[in-house]
């Protein structure tokens, strides 16, 4: 499923997020412009300390948890979209039976070992022998049976793109499974093809040894025809695939599953950012229909120090706080767990030379159109520079202890999955001491706006 366009800054928000940086900033330098410095040397050693950072957390740096009852929804309608791949058995249609197998469908669940998601492909043995020639089709159904695997997703890190498919080299421990009931259908059917004086003849545990015969052969047996004919058929129809949201630089993906009452896809990212604190362990339970992103605050951060590092946000401002790529000023972001996790850094290593630190509370709010974060509690929790004690207390008394961010991102996004469109949209915004979370709902496409 293709997640490509989860919520990320759109141009509205990046304007939204540049001015709110900016506001941020320009509190800020109200608070320290002005003192002449002696440790100069000092703050742009600390500057360069802050940019030269490069250890990163093994821990996930995000995480997005994908209910496999979601998954399997959006693949079930691909499948219908197809004529289902059938193959008829030429083994048995020389000992007079015309029979052939159907690929029904296929379903992802979850599986024991970490890295791989289990599959399971649902096969149905028809009997390819109408009742009335000169009528045709349909055609009746002998038994189903289930041929169950392991695979590994496959993950592309330029892309974000991962993917499973059901190709045969790719499906690790295949086992069929039978359910109970299908020594009585194969028995009754061998009743019905059988001619009647011997169906009638033949003792139940004659029939009962038939269709265990039969059963075994349709198992074990069409496997291998299923694998060399069938499955090929469906090399354009992936399982899963999954584009993580954007614009995050990634150093790899691990997958996992969930079992339990609602199973699910768990995808842990890690960036090539500088992340000092990963995610901490997830908890609470799956819902059906959402799709939950959580991202550590240290990575929402780096995430921002990135984007002004390529020049998506400003980083640099003038003495009056107005974004300039020559301005004295330098700003970055950061993250640190307890009260006012979110932390605004301000340099100016010229001249004057001075150094601030603001933090601040974000605070979660749903709007019409965004899902918007709100800093209202900034205060300011480092100043450094000579001479600033008395400009300091003037700017807390005239702008008070305060100061206000505001982030927007788009609430609602429409993406495009296996040729359909599904919208998104979020439905719940948290912040905690150590990750954001994002929930958002999926509305299901309906199977005309397929291309």
């Amino acid at each position: 499923m293709s997640t490509s366009q989860l919520p990320r800054l759109s141009a509205r928000a990046h304007r939204a997020a540049a001015l709110a940086l900016a506001a941020s900033v320009g509190a800020l330098l109200a608070a320290v412009t002005g003192g002449c410095g002696t440790s100069c040397e000092e703050i742009r050693a600390d500057r360069d300390r802050f940019l030269a950072r490069h250890d990163a957390t093994d821990a996930p740096h995000a995480e997005l948890v994908l209910p496999l009852e979601l998954a399997n929804d959006l693949a079930a309608r691909r499948f219908q979209r197809l004529r289902s791949p059938r193959l008829a058995v030429a083994a048995l249609a020389n000992a007079g039976a015309r029979v052939a197998f159907e690929i029904r469908g296929a379903r992802l669940v979850p599986a024991a070992e970490p890295g791989l998601v289990g599959v399971v492909i649902d096969v149905t043995v028809v009997d390819d022998a109408p009742a009335d020639p000169a009528a045709g089709p349909p055609l009746r159904d002998i038994v189903s049976f289930s041929l169950e695997a392991r695979v590994r997703p496959a993950f592309d890190l330029a892309s974000r793109r991962a993917v499973v498919w059901l190709r045969p080299a790719d499906l690790v421990g295949v086992a069929p499974q039978l359910e109970e009931r299908g020594r009585a259908e194969v028995r009754a059917w061998l009743r019905d093809v059988l001619p009647d004086a011997i169906a009638a003849a033949a003792p139940d545990e004659l029939l009962n040894a038939l269709s265990d015969v039969a059963l075994a052969w349709f198992a074990e047996d069409g496997w291998p025809l299923i694998r060399d004919n069938l499955l090929d058929d469906l090399d354009a129809v992936p399982l899963l695939d999954l584009v993580v949201p954007g614009d995050l630089p990634l150093a790899r993906a691990d997958f996992t599953t969930v079992a339990g009452r609602h199973p699910a896809l768990v995808v842990d990212l890690v960036t090539t950012l500088p992340v000092r604190r990963g995610l901490p362990p997830r908890a609470g339970v799956v819902r059906p229909g959402v799709i939950d992103l959580r991202i550590a605050g240290d990575a929402a951060a780096e995430i921002a120090n990135e984007a002004i590092a390529r020049g998506a946000l400003p980083g640099r401002y003038t003495s009056d706080g107005e974004p300039a790529a020559d301005g004295p000023f330098e700003a970055r972001v950061g993250w640190e767990p307890g009260r006012r996790p979110l932390k605004v850094h301000l340099w100016r290593t010229r001249d004057e030379c001075v150094y601030a630190r603001v933090g601040g509370t974000p605070e979660p709010r749903l709007e019409a159109d965004d899902a918007a974060l709100r800093v209202r509690d900034g205060e300011y929790e480092v100043v450094r520079g000579p001479g600033l004690t008395e400009a300091f207390a003037w700017t807390k008394r005239l702008w008070g202890d305060s100061v206000a961010l505001n982030l927007a991102v788009a609430r609602r996004t429409r993406v495009d999955v296996g040729g359909a469109l599904l919208e998104l949209t979020a439905t719940a915004l948290e912040i905690g001491p150590d990750a954001l979370r994002v929930e958002l709902r999926a509305a299901l496409p309906n199977l005309s706006s397929a291309r």
